[in-house]
């Protein structure tokens, strides 16, 4: 009878490369981050700290209750649901909190796009959770070194493809508004009605073919009603209501400092009322 037997050196190498550090890889590692990995081609969701928050939270549940595991696993899927509304949307943090009080004005389930995000995140982090409990004994023996090296490798993958998408202008204050010359003055005395129409996220295309094809219907709807097409580019800053501070009042700024008392003397819509217009929005 031939004995085998497993050197020390070799149960100290499965730690690393052995069924139990795969298993760590592939769930917690690979799994809860796969959507995002799959789509990144085609949608940008910059989530930089989500996988080693994943990681983290995994080492922490081979110290607690079983079922720690799946609130520590939800609880980080629901953080990276709001870090990546916050990166989309261009909310600081302090501007993000803000908006929570407006949640209940939002039906999420109005839009397919956003339930699918959210039902395939939660599920895949809860799936996750359950196989990292299933296969609990095999981890504990594994080293966190592997999985660790996969976050870190998502995280350096997240940043170089995406951060500098993310990136704001430093460049001094534009608006399409001042390019065109629509002060109030120039308005009133060109005389008819102003129409404004700010697309939320239609930014400028940096191919100039993709530009071409919206540039050519535009000036397409714009010859045949008798109108001059013209377009430039403006830097930006913040989200929504941030387009309406700079478009309309010539200024950053966002719907808190309005809130707080900012004053709307030079905003535009005020600045035609005084000179006889109506306005609405």
């Amino acid at each position: 009878m031939t004995d085998i037997s497993i050197l020390p050196e070799e149960r100290g190498a499965q730690r690393f490369i052995g069924r139990g550090a795969l298993l760590f890889v592939l769930i917690v590692g690979l799994l809860p981050n796969l959507f995002f990995l799959v789509v990144m081609p085609f949608f940008i969701a910059e989530r930089l700290i989500t996988p080693l928050l994943y990681v983290t939270a995994a080492i922490a549940a081979l110290f607690l209750p079983r079922f720690a595991v799946y609130a520590l696993f939800f609880i980080i899927a629901v953080i990276d649901l709001c870090l990546i509304v916050m990166v989309a949307f261009h909310l600081p943090l302090a501007l993000a909190i803000d908006s929570v009080r407006y949640m209940a004005t939002i039906d999420v389930s109005a839009s397919s796009f956003y339930v699918a995000v959210i039902s395939i995140n939660l599920a895949l982090a809860l799936v996750s959770a359950w196989l990292f409990d299933r296969n609990r004994t095999e981890i504990r023996l594994a080293s966190p070194l592997p999985v660790l090296l996969v976050a870190l490798s998502l995280m350096a993958a997240d940043f170089h493809f995406n951060f500098h998408y993310f990136t704001k202008s430093t460049s001094a204050f534009d608006s399409a508004g001042s390019q065109n010359g629509l002060s109030a003055d120039a308005v009133a005395a060109r005389g008819g009605n102003l129409l404004i129409v700010m697309v939320e996220g239609l930014g400028a295309f940096a191919d100039p073919a993709e530009k071409k094809i919206l540039s050519s219907k535009l000036e397409k709807a714009a010859l045949h009603a008798g109108y001059t097409f013209s377009s430039g580019t403006t830097p930006y800053s913040g989200s929504t209501t941030g387009a309406a501070s700079r478009e309309l009042c010539g200024r950053w700024g966002d719907h808190r400092d309005y809130i707080a008392g900012a004053h709307t003397d030079n905003c535009l819509p005020k600045l035609l009322r005084e000179r006889g217009y109506e306005t609405v929005a």
